[in-house]
């Protein structure tokens, strides 16, 4: 998934996850993982699908309740211990590197908990972090390149390690444009 799928995505989930109470957290397969959510504005339980990895990583809402474990492994008791019954006070999209961070806070903002969802996590980190502390940086900004950069940084091939937004879909498509 792009980055800037991504992004759409989590501006369109956003107002949805707001507000949410996590009901009930599942680990479906070892890369998805499944958030039951009471959203204040449906009358039916959300079931959202993260599934995350380099191979089709995904997010959605599922129509149904998928099969779930009987038995969750030692991670998913970790989550359901911090953030089971908790309410979604905010999310931020960090659209760039494809991570969603929901912040569990309370309302007087003395207990932090983040936790922070990576869609393609590091081969070393888990995909659900759970951060005990406030956002270091709520949504970074993008840098961009200038546009007189750009013929240089597509030639080089290593852009992407020095703009993140010039992702890999997007280094493909801008040299087959017209010049303005």
């Amino acid at each position: 998934m792009d980055a800037y799928v991504f992004r759409r995505i989590g501006v369109e989930l956003s107002p949805i996850l707001c507000g949410a109470r996590v009901h009930k957290v599942y680990d479906l397969s070892g890369q998805t993982l499944l958030f039951v959510l009471d959203a204040q504005e449906q009358t039916q339980k959300l079931q959202l699908i993260f599934k995350y990895g380099r191979d089709n990583p995904a997010i959605f809402f599922a129509p149904e309740k998928p099969v779930t474990p009987e038995q969750p492994d030692a991670s998913v008791m970790r989550l359901r211990k911090y953030i089971q019954g908790k309410r979604i006070r905010r999310v931020y999209n960090h659209w760039t590197e494809r991570r969603l961070v929901l912040d569990f806070s309370d309302q007087s903002g003395t207990s932090p908990l983040l936790l922070i969802l990576n869609l393609t996590p590091p081969p070393d980190r888990p995909a659900a972090l759970l951060h005990m502390g406030p956002p270091d940086e709520a949504e970074p900004e993008p840098t961009w390149p200038a546009p007189s950069d750009l013929p240089r940084l597509l030639a080089e091939g290593e852009s992407w390690r020095e703009f993140s937004t010039l992702t890999p879909l997007l280094r493909k498509t801008l040299p087959l444009l017209d010049a303005p």
